[in-house]
């Protein structure tokens, strides 16, 4: 009955260990993602644009004149006149403009959502890199401590002439040299630590991180380049279609006052401003710039749709390598029978440095597939915002 206890137990341990690993993953990409200000940047350039159509559609200050006229000839007298108007463009202009501030609006929440998305896509993704150069620590430390084990040996050897100068020199050159990697990827270690949250922050919790996540945020389908595209195409047909409304004129109204004799005179006057001869070349520049930005969006949802079928293949290609991978490196004890062949004399001291080069070789490229394949989910399928 204990054996069946013990066996239901240990699944039970393992999912919580599991679980436990991306709760831990999750909390050190969340506080990250609160110290960064990089999405309200996107915000800001997008509430710039909008807030310029806003100022652009308000009406101009009204222009206040006056006159006063001396005249020349005696028993006359002074004449002096007052103008108050204001001027505003054709009145479509104004609903073209309110309705190319309401589109960037729309894409605000659809852009906003997508930088976030990919913001957070970054920071794991620099966690795993993080992870990465983390247990490229750990397999060296355990090759520098059994080479040093094996290099104190043989030094024991030589003394009793089991082994030649020749033989000690190479367990010392070999163990220089994995201190040199050990050191190499320990300052690697440090500098992605450093810069995992931009400069900006250290996250709590992230040297806790020994394991790649389990579950990765999905990237964004839509491109950083895609989604520049689109607000430009926005901007550049509501441009097209106010500057093509500026071809009809534009008016003012005023009152005007005039004091001429001895009598007041009020009234009112009416201006119309013809429009330029540019305008119409403005429009049709601006449905250019539009067009330019469509073409350039296909080409790049193309190359996007390209790309996903390249990830999809690449990640059944991957998942094949890294089941062949798990099969060969077994249960990591290599390194274990390896110096237990040696301390036996069963294999020369030549043979284990060869043995252990490729063992760490193995590991090495192992470890680099496995982060290859966890930055290669979250692209291969992406959700749309």
């Amino acid at each position: 009955m204990r054996k069946v206890i013990v066996a239901l137990v240990l699944p039970l341990l393992a999912v919580n260990i599991s679980a436990q690993a991306e709760t831990d993953f999750d909390g050190v990409v969340d506080r990250v993602m609160e110290s960064l200000t990089n999405v309200l940047t996107v915000n800001n350039a997008l509430d710039a644009r909008i807030m310029g159509l806003a100022a652009e559609n308000t009406l101009p200050g009204p222009e206040v004149g006056f006159e006063y006229k001396f005249p020349q000839q005696s028993g006359v007298g002074n004449r002096w006149g007052l103008e108050v108007s204001q001027g505003f463009d054709w009145p479509a202009i104004y609903r073209a403009r309110r309705d190319a501030a309401e589109g960037l609006r729309d894409l605000r929440g659809r852009v906003s959502a997508s930088a976030y998305r990919r913001l957070r896509c970054e920071v794991e993704d620099r966690v795993m890199q993080v992870i990465e150069a983390r247990k490229r620590v750990a397999i060296l430390e355990v090759v520098e401590r059994n080479l040093a084990e094996v290099s104190e040996k043989s030094e024991h050897m030589l003394n009793l002439g089991q082994i030649t100068v020749l033989d000690r020199r190479k367990a010392e050159f070999e163990l220089l040299a994995i201190k040199e990697k050990l050191t190499d990827a320990r300052a690697e270690l440090d500098r992605l630590t450093a810069t995992v949250g931009f400069g900006q922050v250290i996250p709590d919790g992230l040297d806790r991180l020994t394991d790649f996540p389990a579950r990765l945020t999905a990237a964004p389908i839509s491109t950083a380049e895609e989604i520049e595209l689109e607000t430009e195409i926005v901007g550049e047909m509501s441009n097209a279609r106010v500057e093509n409304l500026k071809k009809l004129p534009s008016f003012s109204l005023g009152y005007v006052h005039d004091f001429e004799e001895g009598i007041h005179f009020n009234g009112f006057s009416v201006g119309v401003n013809l429009p330029s001869y540019g305008a119409g070349k403005s429009a049709t520049a601006a449905r250019l710039e539009a067009e330019t930005a469509m073409m350039k969006l296909n080409e790049a949802r193309a190359e996007r749709q390209a790309e996903l079928k390249n990830n999809a293949a690449e990640l059944v290609r991957l998942e094949s390598l890294l089941a062949d991978y798990d099969r060969a490196i077994g249960g990591d004890d290599y390194l274990r029978l390896l110096k237990k062949s040696f301390d036996a004399r069963q294999i020369t001291l030549t043979q284990y440095i060869l043995d252990q080069n490729w063992y760490l070789n193995a590991r090495l490229d192992h470890l680099a597939l496995q982060l290859r394949y966890h930055r290669l989910l979250p692209l291969a399928n992406p959700v749309s915002e």
